[in-house]
């Protein structure tokens, strides 16, 4: 089950980000300050999370669905060796294709991991510290698109 930002929350901070912008240098400051590399790089929308949904039984893999206008990601961490993280997945383009030559890229305060797609758009990445992460999606050609931090 996909989750969308209700319209309505939409529709809001579109009015705030139009009528009352944060510059640019402060959104950097800021970064900057949490010890983050970088800002955010815009297009990779997070549409499901399992840490938010209702469950009966409280799974130890988190199970978060990003999308872009041109594909999918699915993504799995679960716990590996203390306070680490494993990321499997897989990207897949809206019409069905595997994204060839791309690869994923979880940013983290220390730094960032990445993995690439294999023939069946599948990935995985070791080593991701617990904490606060960033998810980018690099295509074999194109923009990047990243997701807003979120913690694990």
């Amino acid at each position: 089950m996909r989750k969308r930002t209700p319209p309505e929350l939409a529709a809001l901070r579109t009015v705030f980000e139009s009528g009352d912008p944060v510059p640019g240098a402060v959104v950097a400051a800021a970064y900057a300050a949490g010890g983050y590399a970088s800002g955010p790089v815009p297009g990779l929308e997070l549409v499901a999370d399992s840490a938010q949904a209702a469950r009966r039984v409280r799974s130890r893999t988190r199970e978060l669905t990003f999308t872009t206008a041109e594909r999918t990601l699915d993504m799995d961490l679960v716990p590996a060796r203390r306070g680490f993280l494993l990321a499997t997945g897989i990207v897949l383009e809206h019409a069905g294709a595997v994204a060839l030559g791309s690869s994923v890229v979880v940013r983290h305060p220390r730094g960032e991991c990445s993995g690439k797609l294999d023939e069946h758009g599948s990935f995985r990445i070791a080593g991701i510290p617990r904490g606060p992460i960033s998810v980018v999606l690099r295509p074999g050609c194109g923009a990047a698109a990243g997701a807003d931090w979120l913690v694990c």
